[in-house]
């Protein structure tokens, strides 16, 4: 008999579905997998997310470091980043609930922040990391510098950096591209630039992006993954590129990531044409 994997449950409490989905979920597991009962210090094999997109990227953020394949079940509402749901668990379990399941590896971006004051910190975005010039909403003034060259100074409402994973997500909702997952890529999208020519663009995630926060406002603030906030400051100098680790997330057997961008996201979906049934 194969070894049980051991699993690690990661729920959305505050989803109105995650509790009954918890319950059928620990069922699909019974008799299949050891569960670690939330306990950190226990080693897992996989890590299951019950919620939305944002629980998902939540899980990942924090097990990045452990290198632990993350499963999401979906009860949010688009849940492009969790194709399950308790039902498609149930009828992929024999492969996915496995000691190690197959799962696509994602990158993630390293941040490091340079205050003017001398003090530095060190994070990561799964998703991407959003500089928007907050209160009272004057024009920022951001310098770029890509691959030891110094580029433009974008002055706008902000900027986007998303990784493949957040190609998606905001910087899609501003105007840039869609990426494969795969891609070791980063994405440079301007919220609101003054410059018509200032387009999105896409870098090799290696390709050591420095930002400079020339002008701000009180409330400009750097926010990663829609979850953590980092306030900055004129003088203040943003390093981005690849996390030590990648993100590893476990796909449904069924549905490959072309698939779900067509139908969640609704990719290249036509116009309905008057043939097709569209009213006067």
């Amino acid at each position: 008999m194969s070894e049980l994997p051991t699993i690690r449950l990661i729920t959305a409490l505050d989803r109105e579905l995650a509790a009954a989905t918890l319950v059928q979920v620990e069922a699909v597991l019974n008799g299949r997998a050891t569960i670690a009962n939330g306990a950190r210090e226990q080693a897992c094999d996989l890590a299951i997310s019950i919620g939305g997109d944002g629980t998902v990227i939540g899980a990942a953020r924090d097990l990045v470091d452990e290198s632990i394949p993350i499963l999401g079940v979906n009860c949010g509402r688009l849940g492009f980043l969790a194709p399950f749901d308790a039902t498609s668990l149930a009828n992929h379990a024999d492969a996915v609930v496995v000691c190690k399941p197959p799962c696509r590896s994602q990158s993630v971006l390293s941040i490091t922040l340079d205050r003017a004051d001398g003090s530095s910190l060190v994070d990561k975005a799964v998703n991407d990391a959003v500089l928007h010039a907050g209160e009272p909403w004057r024009m920022l003034e951001l310098a770029l510098t890509i691959e030891g060259v110094e580029g433009p100074v974008l002055r706008g409402d902000g900027l986007v950096v998303a990784s493949a994973t957040g190609s998606t997500g905001h910087s899609l909702s501003a105007g840039g591209p869609i990426l494969a997952p795969e891609t070791a890529a980063l994405v440079l999208t301007p919220i609101a630039p003054q410059s018509l020519a200032f387009r999105p663009i896409v870098a090799p995630i290696e390709a050591g992006l420095q930002i400079l926060v020339c002008r701000c406002n009180s409330g400009t603030a750097m926010v990663l993954d829609g979850q953590v906030r980092h306030q900055l400051h004129e003088g203040d100098r943003i390093s981005i590129g690849r996390h030590a680790h990648d993100a590893l997330f476990v796909q449904r057997p069924d549905e490959p990531w072309w698939r779900i961008l067509q139908d969640r996201m609704r990719w290249a979906i036509p116009p309905r044409l008057r043939d097709e049934g569209l009213s006067n």
